[in-house]
């Protein structure tokens, strides 16, 4: 398994959609990677 946590950069840069801070499981499955779940609370940190 994999997480990744980061900023997701929108498709379009035309857009004025802010950059969106998620994280994402995924399972390596032989030849490929299938996202388990996907989450936007990933990149909040406890203070």
């Amino acid at each position: 398994m994999a997480v990744i946590t980061g900023q997701a950069i929108p498709a379009s840069k035309k857009t004025d959609e802010d950059p969106i801070c998620k994280s994402a499981v995924f399972k390596f499955d032989d030849t490929k990677f299938i996202k388990l779940t996907e989450s936007i609370d990933g990149c909040k940190i406890d203070e």
